[in-house]
């Protein structure tokens, strides 16, 4: 019903009508946020369920301490400006001086928890209701959440800060395409994010371009002065991310590629089509069939996931375009430009589920709603039933991955205890996960 309907039927109510009618309106209003905190609650639980001992018992892993805790340490405030992998990656560092406030010993906790919160907010954003106005139908963002949160295939990227910055891309390209808040608080939150999402990574060099794509579609909406903020802020942390790209010298990205074409359709396959949909655990079995090894079968699965990906950018809508470009500019840039290995040629161990998780959970999303998309339409031969078949092995994925690797106990606890208690000047080694990895920090 629309603003001018619902009007009209109240100034034409007597008193003692129009007065139930408002505590009917505030009843359902309250009924629905309830409704919403439940679902809220609820994809917090699934999430935390995945690997409970990541919040409950959290190690460090990898940069978290040899870079975002020591530098921050070491440098304070100025390691905001240190890019890494030859950009800069504002979240982790600012992970890093939140942690030094307090004692060592809360460093794995903390960098835990703001992990966790940036990885459920696509999920509150989704169930939220301009998630409605993106998505309609209930059901449909329900199903999106619940593959989002069980995500096949990403134990890489599972309440981890290191990583968290693809989550938070992912915040960033929603508040791109979804209605824009109708508060000036909604709108400053949504700018934050925008801004420290654009500050942490490189995905802000393909997000600002589809912002202003949002922009000239829905130019003669209400909200364009919003849209127009968004993309002015998107494209200003993308510029200063590309110069910052451009003069850095802390890039070491490998240039070994070991590139073919058998290597390509599997990793497709291997880590996005058929990872995504039963899941890791069950695309390892294949990886000993001679079969399968062969490059037909992986070119047959990504012939068949491009037609229905054709399918759905023709018949979906503008922001499942959009979500598409995106994920096709992740790929490229991990097949171009990847860090998985100092070993052997980088796509040799990315077709292997469980190497470079990080570059497939936005496709592997995109897959999933192409997928759904194709799902509820009437297609020739029947395409539909096919992608109603995947969608059902889809859940078949989530649960055979729902449970995440939890890290290795390392001790670092006992060693942040006693470094707590030293006398300035002691230095001390302290380990993380993965095994091998550790740091040095000498007390101010």
């Amino acid at each position: 019903m629309n603003l001018e309907s619902k009007t009209g039927r109240v100034n034409g109510m007597d008193h003692g009508a129009r007065r139930v009618w408002f505590q009917l309106t505030i009843y359902e209003s309250r009924l629905g946020g309830l409704i919403l905190a439940a679902l809220n609650l609820a994809a917090a639980l699934l999430l935390f369920s995945r690997c409970p001992s990541r919040l409950l018992h959290p190690e460090l892993w990898a940069e978290d301490g040899v870079v975002w805790l020591q530098q921050a340490y070491n440098s304070g405030v100025s390691s905001l400006m240190i890019p890494i992998a030859g950009y800069l990656q504002t979240l982790s560092r600012l992970g890093g001086l939140l942690a030094i406030q307090w004692p060592l010993t809360q460093a794995p906790l903390i960098f835990a928890l703001i992990a966790f919160l940036v990885q459920l907010a696509p999920a509150v954003l989704l169930l939220s209701k301009r998630g409605e106005g993106l998505v309609p139908s209930l059901l449909a963002r329900l199903l999106i959440v619940l593959y989002y949160v069980g995500t096949p295939n990403s134990n890489e990227v599972y309440v981890n800060l290191t990583n968290a910055m693809w989550h938070l891309a992912l915040v960033a390209f929603l508040m791109v395409v979804l209605p824009k808040p109708k508060t000036v608080a909604g709108v400053a939150i949504d700018v934050i994010a925008l801004v420290l999402a654009g500050l942490s990574g490189p995905l802000v060099l393909f997000i600002a371009p589809i912002a202003w794509w949002v922009l000239i579609e829905k130019r003669a909406s209400p909200d364009g002065k919003t849209r127009l903020l968004y993309a002015g802020l998107l494209t200003l942390c993308a510029l200063l991310q590309g110069v910052v790209m451009a003069t850095s010298l802390a890039d070491n990205r490998l240039s070994n590629l070991g590139a073919n074409f058998n290597r390509l359709v599997h990793i497709l396959a291997d880590q996005i089509f058929l990872g995504g949909v039963i899941g890791a655990k069950n695309v390892f079995p294949l990886l000993t069939n001679s079969f399968w090894l062969q490059s037909w079968p992986a070119a047959l699965c990504c012939l068949m996931a491009l037609v229905f990906c054709g399918i759905a950018f023709v018949r979906g809508n503008a922001a499942y375009r959009q979500f598409l470009v995106l994920a096709v500019l992740i790929m490229a840039s991990a097949l171009k430009t990847p860090m998985v290995s100092a070993d052997v040629p980088q796509w040799v161990p990315m077709q292997t589920p469980g190497a470079g998780d990080r570059y497939y959970v936005i496709p592997m999303l995109a897959w999933f709603v192409t997928l759904l998309i194709v799902a509820k339409g009437r297609w020739r031969f029947g395409l539909q039933w096919v992608a109603r078949g995947v969608l059902l092995c889809c859940m078949v994925g989530v649960v055979a991955d729902w449970r995440g690797t939890p890290y290795a106990q390392t001790g670092y606890q006992s060693i942040a205890e006693a470094f707590g208690r030293a006398p300035a000047g002691a230095a001390m080694i302290f380990p993380e996960n993965p095994g091998g990895w550790q740091f040095r920090l000498a007390k101010h």
